[in-house]
């Protein structure tokens, strides 16, 4: 359900980033060094796809994220939370993963601005 800018706002205003459940949008491949890559279509619409973009061009963008970043992705389930995926990052981390909340939290909220991701309380909004 897509709600208004204003009411995501206030939603953002009162919610802890580390309660947040994300829900991935787009669709994605793993490669053999186990980095993700995120492939984003250039248009939503494949009619005009098909009319603006000659058929030898790929027509999806193919994002690749580095490591952490491809763990990050790995462990978007819809049922973990932001803290639980930090959590568990740290843990799994040689070095311990410093300031793990701060980064997987912007990481996911800049993921979330791109709209390469959603969060489930988000789409509980009415």
């Amino acid at each position: 359900m897509l709600i208004t800018y204003f009411k995501r706002i206030q939603f953002f205003r009162k919610a802890n980033a580390l309660e947040l459940t994300p829900i991935a949008r787009l669709q994605s491949e793993t490669g053999d060094d186990g980095l993700v890559t995120l492939l984003i279509k250039k248009f939503k619409n494949d009619r005009v796809a098909a009319f603006v973009i000659p058929g030898t061009k790929s027509k999806i963008i193919r994002l690749k994220l580095d490591e952490t970043g491809s763990k990050v992705w790995n462990s978007i389930d819809g049922i973990s939370k932001i803290g639980q995926i930090s959590h568990v990052l740290r843990e799994k981390s040689d070095d311990g993963f410093p300031q793990a909340e701060e980064r997987v939290s912007q990481f996911l909220m800049r993921m979330y601005q791109d709209r390469f991701i959603t969060f489930k309380e988000i789409q509980q909004i009415k």
